[in-house]
Order: C-alpha cells, then sequence, then structure tokens
C-alpha cells in the first residue's frame, strides 16, 4: 500500500514538474528554488569572540595528530618502582631512613612543605602498592618500616602547617581585638567627657600638691604627681572605664585568644582520650570477668 501511494506521489509530481530530483529534494526536505539554482548556500557568519589573552586564560595545547615512538626522557609509570626491574626487593636494598621531626620541618617554607608532602603521597603510593602485590603474591613486605617513617613525615607536616594557621588566626583575633577595645575606651570616655562638670575651686586646690626641683636646683610647684603639668582641658578617665570596656569584651568575644583555632582539636582529642579510656576499661573488666569465670571451677575459689 506504501509502495502504491509512492508511486502515485511520483506520477504526480513528475506531471506537474517533470523532475524526480525536485521530488527527492522534496524528501530530503529541501526546497526546490535553492536546488535549481547553481550558487551555493554560504552559512550564517559565527559571532565575534573577543580575543582572551594567553596570559589570564592559556591556549589548549596542540592535539597530537600523529603517534610518537621517542620518549619525553622521564621514566613515566617507571617511578613507582623501586628498580626498573619492578617490584624487585634484595637483600643489597638501602636501609630505612628515619622521618622529618618537626622541629626540621618549621624551618621550611611552605613551598618547600608543600613539595616535600607530595614527594611523600608518591612514595605512599608506591609502598601501598608493593603491600598489596605482596600480600597477593603471599610473600612478606619489606618495607614495612619505610611506609611507617613516611607516614611520621606526613603527620609532622599537617602539624607544622596547622601550628602556622593557629598562629596566623591568633595574630588577627589580637589585632581585631586591640582595634575594639580603644574604640570602646575612646566611645565611653567621649561619653563621660560630654557630661563631665569640673569641680569647684577652693582654696586647698589652688595650692601646689607638689614641689620639685629643676636642673637649676629651684624649687618648682607642679599639679600632677609625675613631675609634669597638666593642660588645662584635662579630664581625669572615669573609675569604671576599664571595667566597662572589659565587660563589653568578653561580651563581643567570648572564646579566649589561646583557644582560637585549637577548640575543634582539643575536644577531638579529649573525646579519642575518653574513648581510649573507656575502650581499656571494657577490656580490663572482660579480662576480671573471664579469670573469675575460670577460678569458679576450682576448689580454692571462695565466693
Amino acid at each position: 500500500m506504501i509502495r502504491s501511494l509512492l508511486s502515485q506521489a511520483a506520477k504526480s509530481h513528475l506531471n506537474s514538474k517533470g523532475s524526480i530530483s525536485s521530488l527527492a529534494n522534496r524528501f530530503a526536505g529541501l526546497s526546490t528554488a535553492a536546488t535549481t539554482t547553481s550558487e551555493t548556500v554560504k552559512p550564517a557568519p559565527r559571532p565575534i569572540v573577543a580575543s582572551v589573552p594567553e596570559t589570564v586564560y592559556p591556549a589548549f595545547p596542540p592535539m597530537a595528530t600523529s603517534i610518537s615512538k621517542e620518549g619525553t626522557g622521564g621514566k613515566g609509570l617507571l617511578d613507582f618502582f623501586d628498580s626498573e626491574k619492578g617490584w624487585y626487593w634484595s637483600e643489597n636494598d638501602p636501609k630505612t631512613g628515619r622521618g622529618w621531626t618537626c622541629a626540621e620541618l618549621r624551618t621550611k617554607s611552605f613551598d618547600d612543605l608543600h613539595k616535600l608532602w607530595w614527594i611523600c603521597i608518591k612514595e605512599q603510593n608506591k609502598l601501598l602498592s608493593q603491600k598489596d602485590e605482596a600480600r597477593m603474591f603471599r610473600v612478606i613486605f619489606p618495607n614495612s618500616v619505610r611506609l611507617q617513617q613516611v607516614r611520621v613525615t606526613m603527620r609532622g607536616i599537617r602539624m607544622v602547617v596547622q601550628e602556622r594557621r593557629v598562629a596566623y588566626l591568633q595574630a588577627q583575633a589580637i589585632v581585631e581585638r586591640e582595634t575594639t577595645r580603644q574604640q570602646l575606651f575612646t566611645t565611653y570616655f567621649n561619653e563621660y567627657k560630654a557630661s563631665y562638670v569640673p569641680p569647684a575651686k577652693t582654696e586647698a586646690a589652688t595650692e601646689p600638691s607638689e614641689t620639685v626641683e629643676n636642673e637649676a636646683g629651684e624649687a618648682v610647684a607642679v599639679t600632677s604627681q609625675k613631675g609634669r603639668k597638666l593642660p588645662k582641658d584635662w579630664i581625669p578617665a572615669p573609675p569604671d572605664l576599664k571595667e566597662r570596656v572589659e565587660a563589653e569584651m568578653s561580651k563581643l568575644f567570648p572564646i579566649p585568644v589561646h583557644m582560637i583555632g585549637r577548640k575543634a582539636e582539643e575536644r577531638r582529642r579529649v573525646d579519642k582520650a575518653l574513648e581510649r579510656t573507656e575502650s581499656a576499661g571494657r577490656k580490663k573488666h572482660g579480662e576480671k570477668k573471664q579469670k573469675r569465670e575460670k577460678m569458679k571451677g576450682s576448689r580454692w575459689f571462695v565466693v
């Protein structure tokens, strides 16, 4: 039925147009006006995109068009082996050295610590691959001490970086708190200065409170205890100024400076210590219970 319909459509189109190519173009979705002309259809122009400098967004590397048989000069995956023979463990292997201490790592810069960290990551991956291979072939893994020393170094790097982070956060907190304290002192003193009423002058107040000798040995009257003359607009600080500032500071900054950056770490450390204590207590209680059950069968056991 479909074939008959197609033949009828072809005959009707041939009678009207007289061309099979126009029918094919019609079924292909092309217009006859575009195909009858000899001119080629030009694609629409693409939008112009502003060029970005390579310093901001570097260009992609050229794609490989052929396979190069020349190596880059490096060992590639052989860097994850102790030798070119693969997992080759011999008695002549160098002895395992010690890990880096925290005192040595504190003298290193952040760049050196970053490089050393990734060297340790690479060494750890290699040793863990060797350990898994040794487990597969059921042989003894000889580099367990080496893996332990690598992890000691990584633990020291994390500790040193955490110490520097804590010191940075504490320095930031000290600067912020001192700035806030000075602002509070200024604010409270200005409030007190606005409502300050100088005391009335009396005859006793006009007398000098103290006399000191100058360089010539003459007695000079001063109005301050430290031998300096006070300015005319001098106003004494309120007696409760320091207490008010410290009370406001304790509300604004409830966490002390020495606890900044260490609160979560100390809480985690305390939780681990409590967990170890509880596990040790459970283990000790279990041992006592087993010993008691064992002694029940003895004739010397007394309830």
